[in-house]
């Protein structure tokens, strides 16, 4: 009587490599694996064409000493990274990206997503970090500076909530 060892010992690895990758899917932070429950932004409305939103927008990126990496007109994309924040310590460094998207929400009616990131180097070896920045002031201060170049009243208010 013949045994297929070699076809036993398969699925013992097949059986071990199982639990151990369903064991570390444990210790996998959460934002790893579900990168669709990340923040998002913050967005605001404005009683402007999109054009106008887009193009102030840029400028105001442009004059808080942002670079352009990439500008999209038509589809609203724009995006900027900061400039390079060294810090005291040798080796680390910090940036901040800015992403937006101007959508048309009506003839004279836009949208504003933005999106900020932090990119964060601390050690060398590990290489930099990425992280959403969901409250942070430079959002304020970039829909701030947005409305007063807009003009007053360009800031449209959430509607009333829905259920």
């Amino acid at each position: 009587m013949k045994t297929n060892k070699p076809h036993e010992i398969g699925r013992v690895f097949i059986g071990l490599l199982l639990m151990a990758v369903m064991a570390g899917c444990g210790s996998v932070p959460d934002d790893a694996r579900l990168p669709f429950v990340q923040n998002r932004g913050q967005s605001n409305f404005f009683a402007k064409p999109k054009r106008e939103v887009f193009e102030v927008l840029e400028q105001i990126l442009r004059d808080s000493g942002y670079t352009i990496v990439r500008s999209a007109t038509a589809q609203g994309i724009l995006e900027a990274r900061g400039q390079m924040l060294e810090s005291a310590e040798t080796g680390q460094a910090r940036q901040y990206l800015v992403s937006a998207r101007v959508r048309a929400v009506d003839v004279a009616e836009s949208s504003v997503e933005l999106t900020v990131r932090e990119v964060e180097e601390r050690d060398f070896k590990a290489g930099a970090t990425s992280e959403i920045l969901g409250d942070h002031g430079r959002y304020d201060r970039l829909f701030a500076v947005l409305e007063e170049r807009l003009g007053e009243g360009s800031w449209l208010p959430p509607g009333p909530q829905t259920n």
